[in-house]
C-alpha cells in the first residue's frame, strides 16, 4: 500500500476513534478502513472483533449458544 493511502486512511480511522463514543458500526468502517495496512493490526482487530461478539452474545442472553461453540 501506498505510504501516502496509509497515513490518510489511519487519520481517518484516528479521527473515527477519537470521537465521543464507538459502536459496533463504527468500530467494522474503522476495521475496513484500515485493513490491510499491517498484519499486525489486523490480528489485533480481528482479536477485538471477536471479543466484541462474544460480548454481544452475554449481553443478549445467548449463553448456551456461546458455550456450545467452544465445546470441542
Amino acid at each position: 500500500m501506498d505510504p501516502k493511502q496509509a497515513h490518510k486512511r489511519l487519520f481517518a480511522a484516528k479521527a473515527l476513534l477519537l470521537e465521543p463514543t464507538t459502536t459496533r458500526e463504527k468500530f467494522s468502517a474503522v476495521r475496513n478502513l484500515i485493513e490491510g495496512i499491517n498484519p499486525e493490526i489486523d490480528k489485533a482487530l480481528l482479536q477485538v472483533d471477536e471479543a466484541i461478539l462474544t460480548v454481544e452474545k452475554v449481553i443478549g442472553g445467548r449463553v448456551i449458544q456461546l458455550g456450545a461453540e467452544h465445546l470441542p
